[in-house]
């Protein structure tokens, strides 16, 4: 009953929450939870502490013309996106439980071609340790309520980013909000390197998509890459590709500076315009300064060239290795491993994976590596003519490179 929405926990108040955001690309005023209601915060056993929302449970004061029902189908893909990203350890919101109804069924145009149709309806429990988003701070923003915004980011920073509250003694008794703003950046870098490695697009990145804890939340329209194409647009009303796969990373450094200019006013009292100017060029620095070398590690690690879980030794054959220290070496490889990927429209999954089997069989092998790139090409579904004789000149530096680099860590 709790998980359907038909009964509060003591203690609990239902509320849906306001935000604004932009929405590909421009400024759509105040927004807010249409079909998601708060049920309030648990404290787990360990001690952290979730915010549990439902999903489709209803009308709330921001439905607009929506019934804030959601269908099984997609409620089954929120729960699946949620807990395999949580699985293999990106930063992501939770799924409790879906309860669904075949009696009580919603009506849908599933491929926006004016055929309408009944389908069941469903409520997804989701958890995360807060729904607050980059557009929550652009709504306060927008209507220059700058007593209200220093409110939200005092209580996001009290009870999310503590390490940068306001200390007892200080000159100026507030919270360091610049600080902040960079640790989003970081945080917001490094999940967006973990998607573009995983082959992950996340279809609505609006600002109203986004987390200011740096996590995945509002699972819509997304998509895991089969055949690598950067191009690849997973939301059918995307029309002007603008959250395509390689769009992506660019998009996350754009949210990020919607953010800072949302939170401008908190920053001004002692900046002058061109400070301010410089300040943002230094977050969204701190965006890329995260996302690059993250993105490098997560995709070594998929090509069987990051760290070990256990390390005992070095494998026999691989003496003393040096560090690549500013990525270079690495960028490069991987440059040839995605462009040999997009040319010959191959499986991401199957070649990187089929890759790292050679490389976990370095530095001998009884297979030759010619053989070699020809089951890494006919696993992954490579087409056209020369994809095994390309892949073995990549093999050939994948060698290389773990013979020569060590392992780069966090």
């Amino acid at each position: 009953q709790f998980a359907g929405g038909e009964t509060l926990l003591p203690g609990s108040r239902a509320y849906a929450m306001a935000y604004g955001g932009h929405q590909f690309g421009y400024w759509a005023g105040q927004l807010g939870d249409g079909r998601a209601i708060n049920l309030g915060e648990i404290v787990g056993s360990d001690g952290g502490r979730w915010e549990a929302q439902l999903k489709g449970a209803g009308r709330t004061p921001f439905s607009r013309k929506g019934d804030g029902r959601a269908v099984l189908r997609s409620s089954v893909r929120e729960f699946l996106a949620s807990e395999f990203l949580g699985a293999l350890g990106l930063p992501t919101s939770r799924a409790l439980s879906i309860v669904y109804s075949l009696d009580h069924g919603v009506v849908r145009d599933q491929f926006y071609d004016g055929n309408m149709k009944h389908e069941p309806a469903a409520i997804v429990m989701r958890l995360a340790p807060s729904w607050v988003r980059f557009g929550t701070f652009e709504l306060f923003n927008s209507r220059k309520d700058v007593a209200g915004l220093r409110k939200l980011a005092d209580w996001t920073i009290r009870h999310h980013y503590p390490e940068f509250s306001a200390r007892a003694g200080e000159e100026q008794q507030r919270p360091n909000y610049l600080a902040f703003l960079h640790e989003v950046a970081r945080r917001t870098g490094k999940l967006f390197a973990g998607w573009q490695a995983l082959g992950f697009v996340h279809g609505v990145l609006n600002t109203d998509n986004l987390s200011v804890l740096g996590i995945a939340i509002d699972f819509g329209p997304y998509a895991f890459l089969d055949r690598f194409d950067p191009e690849f647009v997973p939301n059918t009303s995307d029309d002007e590709a603008r959250y395509s796969y390689k769009a992506q990373p660019a998009i996350g450094a754009w949210n990020v500076m919607k953010l800072f200019e949302a939170l401008k006013p908190l920053l001004q009292d002692h900046s002058p315009p061109a400070r301010l100017r410089a300040l943002g060029v230094e977050v969204e620095a701190t965006y890329w300064e995260a996302f690059h070398p993250h993105r490098r590690r997560c995709f070594l690690e998929r090509l069987g060239l990051g760290p070990a879980p256990v390390r005992a030794a070095e494998p026999e054959g691989i003496g003393r290795r040096r560090r690549d220290v500013d990525g270079k070496e690495g960028e490069k490889l991987l440059g040839k491993m995605l462009g040999w990927m997009e040319r010959y429209r191959a499986d991401m999954t199957l070649s990187l994976s089929t890759a790292a089997e050679f490389a976990a069989h370095l530095p001998s092998s009884s297979t030759s590596l010619g053989e070699w790139a020809a089951k890494v090409a006919s696993e992954a579904g490579a087409q056209g003519v020369g994809a095994s004789e390309a892949m073995e000149e990549i093999l050939k530096e994948v060698a290389a490179f773990r013979h020569e680099f060590a392992p780069e860590e966090e």
